[in-house]
């Protein structure tokens, strides 16, 4: 389900005139960090939910040499991060991967997280400040949408399928202006931040949202007589295990989008 628009920044409010960044009309230009949080109730009293988050934006022309600062970049010099929370797990690093993109368009997905029955957890999609490049710049800019879908959480969802899912959804942004002498290692120093924060509109324009069902897949069931007869033919057995193998991974292909790996430490806390 389409969720929101989300703004990444680490900018100026305000271009710079000559003179440096703290002087003369310049002083009130400060930095912006701003990323975006997504807040998501699972309102199903008695089953977990697995979910992630599709972010799509703008590409860029091939010739541009600003995807530093106007895309996303992953990996060790990632310009972004993705984190989740939940009760006692506490920010845990949510993995972001690539998906489609073309010309006009790129899509990442992050790694798969739960919520527990009733449980609210906080996804957020942050300027990766680990990266010193992204302060330093200070050029970070990056826009797009925002995805919500389930995610098979086995096997035995991937064979039955996922039922939709209510969830009450609270979208906001949160940025920290910063000093403009800040980083300063300077001890007594004193320096001056301030905050903003806002409620994003909802797509749906409802807090309350259904999240859509994912689809199983249908195995055959052999006639008593066939698996009879099979049993005795090991090589028609053989065949027909092939076949089915080749025609389960057939079915599998288009649902490989909603499986994503879960690392044991994101699985919601026992009640």
């Amino acid at each position: 389900m389409l969720v929101s628009t989300f703004e990444l920044l680490v900018k100026r409010i305000a271009p710079l005139a000559p003179g440096g960044a703290g002087a003369g009309i310049n002083a009130p230009f400060r930095r912006v960090v701003q990323g975006y949080f997504l807040i998501i109730t699972n309102l199903n009293p008695s089953r977990t939910a697995n979910f992630f988050l599709q972010f799509t934006i703008p590409s860029l022309p091939a010739a541009s040499t600003d995807a530093f600062n106007r895309e996303f970049v992953l990996g060790a010099g990632a310009n972004v991060r993705t984190g989740y929370d939940v009760a006692a797990d506490n920010n845990v690093p949510l993995t972001l991967n690539a998906g489609a993109a073309n010309v006009n368009f790129k899509k990442f997905n992050t790694a798969r997280f739960s919520a527990g029955p009733l449980q609210t957890v906080s996804v957020n999609l942050l300027p990766n400040l680990g990266n010193p490049d992204v302060l330093t710049n200070e050029s970070l800019e990056v826009r797009g949408s925002v995805e919500l879908f389930q995610a098979y959480g086995g096997l035995r969802e991937i064979i039955t399928g996922v039922p939709a899912t209510d969830v009450l959804l609270s979208a906001e942004i949160r940025g920290t202006f910063l000093d403009n002498d800040y980083p300063n290692n300077m001890v007594g120093t004193e320096l001056d931040f301030d905050q903003i924060n806002y409620g994003l509109p909802l797509a749906s324009g409802n807090g309350r949202n259904t999240v859509e069902s994912l689809s199983g897949i249908t195995l055959p069931v052999f006639p008593a007589p066939l698996a009879a007869a099979l049993a005795l033919e090991p090589q028609l057995l053989e065949e027909a295990r092939k076949d089915l193998i080749v025609n389960l991974n057939e079915e599998l292909a288009p649902l490989r989008l909603g499986v994503q790996p879960l690392d044991p430490q994101r699985q919601p806390p026992v009640a």
